[in-house]
């Protein structure tokens, strides 16, 4: 199996996700790190064919609070 790395957070544990990706490399991160992205990894993600590989279910839909205010 080919080694793995974690990005790390010089210039951003974001950016630095990026960078792996474009590098092809093999990528360990937290859930946190993965929900913090943007359109343009996600993009990157699909251009270079990645796979995900998720340890636990992630929330894709959170709880919001809000009070309707009649006038």
């Amino acid at each position: 199996m080919p080694a793995t790395v974690e990005p790390e957070s010089q210039n951003g544990k974001k950016n630095n996700l990026k960078e792996l990706v474009r590098q092809g490399k093999n990528i360990v991160c937290s859930h946190e790190l993965l929900k913090r992205t943007d359109s343009e990894l996600f993009k990157l993600i699909e251009a270079e064919h990645y796979t995900l590989i998720l340890d636990e279910v992630m929330d894709v839909i959170s709880d919001i609070e809000y009070r309707y205010v009649s006038r």
